[in-house]
């Protein structure tokens, strides 16, 4: 599979650091989709051949043309096809015969238009497929590679400079235009852009492909991506765990959230958007970091291509406004970034410099720093060697304050060359040169302290990512496969539960009100009493379930009104009798389901609040199947997870057992993945420490067994 694998990337190689390129459709204007890539060629030291295509040119920008890719008398590494659509599957059929191993597609006109558009992009798929070419595109904008100095792209303004940086960026891109808009704004911000990749609507090379190639490219420090859809979980996750492998970040913005954006990004490059919180899951559990935003990318790009990452996790925050010391802390906590006191010692120091501020954590070292600048300097210093690993300074406007700027901006340069180590964020204000000064001394720059906070979670998130094994995939012998077009009712589903080792209660299945009552007897408490039929869901909802029936003839009366009034709630449904279950107490609910998503199979959610859950939306979601570790994450990402630690003097409830059934449920998925259509516990009722967890309700539905997917590369 390794070897599969490595092969499949160096396919790629042909589009990305090409030896030679030819041009079809290639043109002598330089400004033109067709003359680009030869200007750049050109202008920007390629040191392949190059060769323009154009059957009605003699020569184009100074080079031979040649009538047909046929003509070309050298091996073609790459061709750009730059032709109107309905004359692409031909150029592509001329590429086959010259052996030609990538194809980057500029022309546009297929699946983003529709039906006819995307039979037109299925046969230029399978063209390449047949003549093993990689193809990159169409509607995409290209790719370049500044260290191998190609250019195979038309966007405009590539000059094929980048700063010297300790990090090297890769960008990948679905988008071409909004790919362009996000290199021009890395530029302008000063970062090193070393590879652009845009891959259109993908006909063959997808976003997760080209993820997977910086990953493993010596070439590559860091990645940013921005996804619309993903066509193939196998290579999207291939990619996200190589990068994890290689300790390399993956910022990563998918869009696409909402109903309107899911279309809007279907009728882009007609990709599926998906479940957003799936891609959530997906993007979490792998390490990668989902930003909301282009700034925000942008921001974390900054941060991470200083080099500095929070080894301790200790910030130290100066401000000299109270009121920006409050929102730091507000913004720190939900950000959950500790801001830990200095010990009593430094506290003490931190009074003396400033009598007037505070010497926790935030320091606020008041506006008398316009005064006594050196107020700054001695703060800095005295947090700097206490530990703190990172400094956050909010400054404002001060930096061009007369008398206090430029003593402020040589404290923080000695800083930067007396302690290279530690990263030092300051959120302030001012002229450009100015800031220019202090971002050459290797400080992070940021107008607002959110934006700050949230960079410098982001270093916190990949510095706990990466010291985080990928998720372990436990393996499925032995676990039970359904029949598939099954509906089952509750008794068989929690039947189907308990063999994959979730508990259940001592509960009685009875057809009349005499053995409701006798079940009642046997049980020996409060019971509850609810309707079993496959074909009724919400039972609750009709009037099927009574709950803390205190007596035998309780539950016999229960079972008297349910059966009269079933025909008329739930006409047509099939009772299969009553389910007489014993009351239970000091327990939380909880839901447990599972999704069969389309793109990446069966997904687990977990949340709090049973019938409350639609309520609440407080949930999360994990691939399915879940080892006990990825289980327990799971429970602590949702935000009433407190409920289960013993909140307000109730005992702390048992998420141990609560983790192994969360591990049952999810290998019960995985290994029905190909026929799993409903998989719902509601509630799952967590029992104090050490007292276990039972299944209350269950809902199993299984459809058609569907064609099975390929494994995800390892």
């Amino acid at each position: 599979m390794r070897d599969t694998t490595t092969t499949r990337l160096r396919s790629l190689d042909p589009l990305f650091h090409p030896r030679s390129i030819a041009v079809i459709g290639a043109s002598d204007d330089p400004l033109r989709i067709g003359g680009r890539p030869i200007a750049y060629a050109l202008q920007l030291g390629y040191t392949g051949k190059i060769y323009p295509v154009n059957p009605k040119r003699e020569t184009v920008q100074g080079l031979p043309a040649y009538a047909r890719i046929g003509d070309v008398p050298d091996h073609v590494d790459c061709a750009i096809i730059a032709v109107p659509g309905p004359l692409v599957a031909d150029a592509m059929r001329a590429c086959a015969a010259k052996r030609v191993r990538g194809i980057v597609l500029f022309s546009g006109g297929f699946a983003e238009l529709g039906e006819d558009g995307r039979r037109l992009q299925e046969e230029i798929g399978r063209i390449a497929r047949e003549g093993g070419m990689r193809l990159l595109g169409p509607n995409c904008i290209g790719a370049f590679s500044v260290p191998h100095r190609a250019f195979p792209v038309f966007l405009s303004g590539v000059t094929g400079q980048v700063p010297a940086a300790r990090v090297r960026i890769g960008l990948a891109s679905q988008s071409g235009g909004y790919g362009g808009h996000i290199l021009k704004l890395a530029e302008q911000r000063g970062l090193a852009v070393h590879e652009l990749v845009t891959t259109g609507n993908e006909a063959d090379v997808e976003v997760g492909e080209v993820i997977h190639w910086m990953a493993e490219s010596p070439d590559i420090d860091l990645i940013l991506a921005y996804v619309e859809g993903v066509r193939s979980k196998e290579a999207f996750i291939a990619g996200l765990a190589a990068a994890h492998r290689n300790r390399k970040p993956v910022v990563l913005m998918k869009v696409g959230a909402t109903e309107a954006g899911a279309a809007a990004a279907a009728s882009h490059t007609a990709a599926l958007a998906g479940a957003d919180g799936i891609y959530d899951a997906v993007i979490r559990e792998y390490g990668a970091y989902r930003a909301g935003c282009t700034e925000e990318v942008l921001d974390i790009a900054c941060a991470l291509s200083a080099g500095k990452p929070l080894l301790d996790r200790k910030l130290g925050v100066i401000s000299i406004s109270g009121g920006a010391a409050v929102q730091i802390a507000d913004f720190a906590c939900a950000a959950g970034l500790r801001l830990e006191p200095p010990d009593a010692g430094v506290q003490r120091r931190l009074r003396e410099i400033s009598p007037f501020g505070s010497p926790l954590n935030p320091v606020d070292i008041t506006a008398q720093v316009g005064n006594q600048p050196e107020i700054f300097e001695d703060t800095l210093e005295q947090l700097v060697e206490a530990g703190y690993d990172a400094i956050l300074a909010w400054l404002g406007p001060s930096i061009a304050h007369p008398r206090a700027g430029a003593r402020m901006r040589e404290a923080l340069e000695r800083m930067s060359r007396k302690r290279p180590d530690v990263l030092v964020t300051i959120s302030v204000m001012g002229e450009p040169a100015a800031l220019a000064a202090l971002r050459d001394a290797g400080c992070l720059l940021y107008e607002e302290p959110r934006r700050a906070i949230t960079a410098l979670a982001a270093l916190d998130h990949f510095q706990r990512a990466f010291s985080t094994p990928l998720p372990a995939r436990p393996g499925l012998h032995g676990v039970e496969l359904l029949e598939p077009d099954t509906v089952f009712n509750e008794v068989q589903g929690k039947q189907v539960l308990a063999r994959a080792g979730v508990p259940l209660l001592d509960e009685r299945l009875v057809r009349t009100a005499g053995e409701a009552a006798a079940a009642a007897r046997a049980i020996g408490r409060p019971v509850a009493v609810k309707v079993v039929s496959a074909d009724i869901v919400h039972k609750s909802d009709i009037g099927g379930v009574a709950l803390g029936l205190a007596t035998p003839q309780d539950a016999a009366d229960a079972v008297t009104r349910m059966a009269a009034a079933m025909p008329r709630r739930a006409p047509g449904a099939r009772i299969d009798g009553y389910l007489v279950s014993p009351m239970l107490a000091d327990g939380v609910e909880c839901i447990v389901g599972v999704h069969a998503d389309p793109l990446f199979g069966p997904v687990v959610m977990f949340g709090i609040g049973g019938v409350l859950v639609e309520v609440m939306q407080d949930v999360a979601f994990a691939l399915a199947p879940l080892d006990l570790q990825g289980a327990l994450d799971l429970v602590r990402r949702v935000k009433g997870h407190r409920l289960l630690t013993g909140f307000r003097g109730k005992p702390p409830a048992d998420i141990a057992a609560l983790a192994k059934a969360l591990v049952a449920i999810s290998k019960l998925a995985a290994r029905n993945a190909d026929r799993l259509h409903t998989l719902e516990v509601n509630p799952v009722y967590v029992l104090p420490e050490g007292q276990g967890v039972v299944a209350l309700d269950a809902v199993v539905q299984t459809g058609a067994v569907r064609p099975p997917r390929p494994e995800a590369i390892p």
